[in-house]
């Protein structure tokens, strides 16, 4: 019996694995966390100011959904009660700023205010507990959310 030759065609391989795991087992440099953190937290002194833009408001109700995906990832355990309490408060803020039919910041209560200053910080420590790999992750998780529910994905540095 003659035996068929096998169409494979070769795959490229890392060079080096070590490498690679090296990569992914990182966590995030300096760099890399002021570019999450710095417009994270320049929406959240414009919400406090009263001066937030709709753009704001996307900003911290998209780093909250990235904060609520590492917590279901389980690499930082714990958050749920704050971060809901979050999503609590920024859904009420989005609904008194929206009122008119067009965006206008609204004042925030004090229990918004405390909610939504505890999740920019507990936010900050989960970032700095993630390595590379589960921060992608997350972010790849996030970024698929919105896309289904129909959003637009805004990079941090273009919204700052």
């Amino acid at each position: 019996m003659s035996r068929k030759r096998c169409n494979r065609k070769k795959r490229t391989v890392a060079t080096s694995t070590l490498e690679m795991a090296l990569k992914n087992a990182t966590v995030l440099t300096p760099d890399e966390l002021a570019d999450i953190l710095v417009p994270l937290r320049a929406a959240f002194d414009r919400l406090r100011q009263v001066q937030a833009s709709e753009v704001d408001w996307c900003v911290l109700a998209g780093c909250l959904g990235m904060a609520q995906n590492i917590e279901r990832q389980g690499v930082v355990r714990g958050l749920r009660e704050h971060l809901a309490a979050a999503d609590r408060a920024l859904c009420a803020v989005e609904a008194r700023a929206s009122d008119s039919g067009h965006w206008r910041a609204p004042a925030l209560r004090f229990n918004e205010l405390d909610a939504i200053g505890t999740f920019v910080d507990l936010h900050e420590f989960q970032l700095r507990q993630l390595s590379y790999a589960e921060f992608r992750r997350a972010y790849q998780t996030t970024e698929g959310q919105a896309r289904s529910r129909g959003a637009e994905v805004i990079k941090l540095k273009e919204a700052a």
